[in-house]
């Protein structure tokens, strides 16, 4: 009889091993990484070609003016979004509860200049493709123009400049274009 209780204690023995791995074995296991929701951001390299303004303005719309988001998962987001430049400019941050706030001073510090947007912006407008003399032509260059000016106007005095811009603009439109406007704002 005792034979078979020994039996019966090393199949005890075994069986509290054997559980005891198991449950070691689930300890060591890494948890599973938290997935962010995806949001449809636009990224941000840092280039002249890029503008920050735009960048940012999108970025707070979704990620940065949500008070519910804790300030390390925005720097999580953020680091997504940054590409070459921008992202060296904060890669060596240290992780900690300032690392969001350190991250968008030392990012505005280096692209949230208003001379840089004026010059990104100069060059658009120096840039916009003159139309053809189809009404969708003139349409589509009429709406980039627009949306130019309204840009240019949050940065600078457009009255100061207005003159050039018309000077710059009038060169880029056709001339039988230039006709048609003409005789409409001085007819005869």
């Amino acid at each position: 009889m005792h034979a078979k209780l020994q039996h019966f204690d090393n199949s005890i023995t075994i069986l509290k091993a054997n559980t005891n791995i198991a449950a070691t074995a689930s300890q060591n296991q890494t948890q599973p990484e938290v997935k962010l929701p995806s949001l449809n951001l636009p990224t941000f390299s840092g280039t002249e070609g890029k503008s920050w303004d735009y960048f940012w303005n999108k970025f707070v719309d979704s990620v940065d003016s949500n008070a519910n988001v804790a300030k390390t998962t925005k720097f999580t987001y953020l680091q997504g979004v940054l590409k070459n430049e921008a992202l060296q400019v904060v890669c060596n941050l240290t992780f900690n509860d300032d690392v969001y706030d350190n991250a968008v001073q030392l990012l505005k510090v280096n692209y949230a200049k208003s001379e840089r947007t004026i010059r990104l912006l100069t060059q658009k407008l120096l840039d916009i493709n003159p139309p053809n003399s189809t009404a969708d032509s003139l349409q589509a260059f009429r709406l980039e123009l627009e949306s130019l000016l309204k840009a240019f106007k949050n940065k600078v005095n457009l009255d100061e400049s207005d003159w050039i811009i018309q000077v710059h603009m009038k060169r880029k439109l056709p001339s039988d274009v230039l006709d048609k406007l003409s005789y409409i704002t001085n007819p005869l």
